[in-house]
């Protein structure tokens, strides 16, 4: 069954296929979605072996994965090198997944900005 997962401000929507002129990116089993810009967490793709997940980006920037084989999301903390507050998830092996980011709204201003870890 394809769920969405949210795993803090980073949000992997299933897809039923990709889009057309993606550019593949390559990786080592570990792929950094989003880096925390005040705490020095992040947000990364990581799997033991590196078929198991293709990673792709549109003219936008917007990141797509298709998992091929066991990968997960964590949240990690680059400064102490070790595991940080959320849970690492897995993603569905077979499912294909749009990357969006949580954002903000200031009411004042009437903008819309990508929340800031």
């Amino acid at each position: 069954m394809k769920k969405h997962i949210q795993h803090g401000d980073v949000n992997l929507h299933p897809i039923d296929k990709l889009p057309d002129g993606l550019i593949k990116i390559d990786h080592n089993g570990v792929f950094v979605v989003a880096l925390g810009e005040l705490t020095g967490h992040c947000h990364r793709v990581i799997t033991k072996e590196k078929e198991n997940l293709e990673i792709f980006q549109d003219e936008k920037g917007r990141y797509y994965f298709s998992v091929k084989g066991k990968t997960e999301i964590e949240h990690y903390n680059t400064i102490s090198k070790t595991k940080a507050e959320h849970d690492t998830l897995p993603l569905e092996i077979g499912v294909n997944y749009s990357v969006d980011f949580e954002e903000d709204y200031n009411p004042f201003t009437e903008l819309i900005s990508r929340t800031q870890d």
